[in-house]
């Protein structure tokens, strides 16, 4: 259910990346684009009512992402190029309570194979504003939950609705 903070319009609605389907898939992908083995580990988090799991490696917060852009993203664009992706790392560290963490983007249209796996690491300052709207964003989803009105919740991302099989009859 962490997912769901990040997501809450699409929690009623089970939309999965095709490419990377099934969670062996994700695991090897993971794997390769870290060049390790025994190091990957996943633990159980709880932040209120939303429970779920955020991996590590090498004792940071993991997130893996895939990005179509036809070059890697420079460090000070991460923010705004991967919003969705920095907000899932943030959430990750704030439930962890972990002020470290390492993003893996792979980048399929890269054409130089050695910047294909990008990995970028960073220390969070202050975990509290991201604990505080992790927080907010779970309310909002034990009320819609509850309530069973999905219209209480934010709007997903313009971009993410190009892609969800369910765009047509979103609530939002």
């Amino acid at each position: 259910m962490c997912h769901e903070v990040l997501n809450l319009k699409r929690l009623h609605h089970e939309v999965r990346r095709p490419a990377l389907e099934s969670i062996g898939a994700k695991r090897e992908f993971k794997y390769r684009a870290l060049g390790v083995s025994g190091e990957l580990t996943s633990k159980p988090v709880q932040f209120g009512d939303v429970t779920g799991r955020v991996e590590f490696h090498e004792g940071r917060t993991l997130w893996v992402a895939w990005s179509n852009f036809a070059k890697p993203v420079e460090r000070y664009r991460l923010a705004s190029a991967l919003e969705h992706g920095m907000l899932r790392l943030g959430f990750n560290a704030a439930l962890a309570n972990k002020g470290k963490s390492r993003l893996v983007v792979y980048y399929p249209n890269v054409p130089d194979d050695a910047s294909k796996v990008m990995v970028y690491d960073f220390t969070w300052k202050n975990l509290d504003p991201i604990r505080d709207e992790a927080g907010r964003r779970a309310g909002l989803l034990v009320e819609a939950k509850s309530s069973s009105n999905f219209s209480i919740l934010p709007k997903c991302p313009q971009w993410m609705c190009k892609y969800c099989e369910h765009s047509a009859t979103c609530l939002s």
